[in-house]
Parts: C-alpha cells; structure tokens; sequence
C-alpha cells in the first residue's frame, strides 16, 4: 500500500488530505506522497523531516487502525488468491491461481487494486514477475514511479491516481534487474 499509515491517516482525517504528513514519534514511520514530493523520507528524525518540510503535519498514529487497515486487504486478497503470504501489513505476496502467465496474474493485480481502492479506500501498488524477489522490486519500482510521477506535477491532484502496474518481463528478469541497486537483494547491505 502506498504510504500505508500516511495514506490511512489521510483517509480517516480530511484535514489531511493532500497535505504532507508523517507519521511517528521520534522518527517517519510512514510519510505521505506529499511529503516525498519535498524530501520527507521514511526512517528520517523528525526534527529532520519538519526542517526538510516546514508545514508537514506530524501525527503519532495508530497501530489497531493500520492492523485493520491491513486485515481488510488481506481479506480482499483472499477472496481471489488461495495463496497469500504476508510480510507485513502492507506488504502481501500473492501466488495467482491456475494459471502461470503474467498477464493472468497482471490482469488479477489490476482487479485486486481495485477491489482494494473501492472496498477500503486505500490506493495499492503491485508489481507481477515470477517468483517473489523479481516481484518484490517490480513493486519497488511502481513506487519510485510514482513518486517521480507526482514530483513532475506542479500541483497534486484531489485524488490521487494508482501507480503504474510494473510487470517484470518473463525470460527477461536480468534485463529488468539490471539497472536497480543490489541493496534490494534481500540480505544485502551497503558493503
């Protein structure tokens, strides 16, 4: 989920909308796209964040909202999806039924976002490839796209659009992987 704890916050408070906000208490736990757009990152200080973006609205949050929040999708998702294996709360890896191709599986991404966009308000990015890594990063990379998306924007829209659906081409994995940092392999760190 975009932003999961800021995009909850924002749906549960109008005030917040469109408006750059994190959440957390000594540190971003989560900040919202309009925080991104100035610079507010996740695992910033605070005092960092306020001082990157003056008029970001800080919010200490709610966990039992963001559990529900996360139990929702996780319900959506089963509803098409035997197979869901859950990382975090908002972070889901699906393995689509029946069939092995990516357009079945890309076809079923779009209907879930959907589903979940419509039944919970909450905006999902989804990335398809085969296996869970190479689908893992073509998550990653709708989020960077839609973050660069939205910093082209003069202006943000009311409501903001889905990011893009990244399918990570099949027989074409180390093309698509290529150009992304090796921090993304699980395990790896900046040595």
């Amino acid at each position: 989920v975009h932003a999961f704890f800021a995009s909850i916050e924002q749906r549960d408070d109008a005030s917040l909308r469109g408006k750059p906000v994190a959440v957390g208490t000594g540190v971003v736990a989560s900040c919202s796209y309009e925080a991104k757009r100035r610079g507010v990152r996740t695992a910033m200080s605070l005092s960092h964040a306020r001082r990157v973006c003056p008029e970001l609205r800080v919010v200490p949050g709610d966990y039992r909202r963001y559990e529900q929040a996360g139990k929702n999708i996780l319900h959506i998702c089963h509803e098409k999806v035997v197979r869901v294996e859950v990382a975090a709360l908002d972070d889901l890896y699906l393995a689509p039924p029946d069939s092995p191709a990516l357009d079945d599986a890309a076809r079923l991404a779009e209907q879930l976002r959907s589903n979940v966009r419509e039944r919970t308000g909450l905006l999902v990015s989804a990335g398809v490839g085969r296996g869970r890594f190479i689908a893992s990063v073509a998550t990653h990379a709708a989020k960077d796209r839609r973050v660069e998306q939205l910093r082209s924007l003069d202006r943000l829209p009311a409501e903001l659009p889905l990011s893009p659906l990244v399918v990570a081409p099949q027989d074409g994995e180390a093309a698509f992987l290529a150009p992304f940092s090796s921090g993304l392999l699980p395990g790896a760190g900046s040595a």
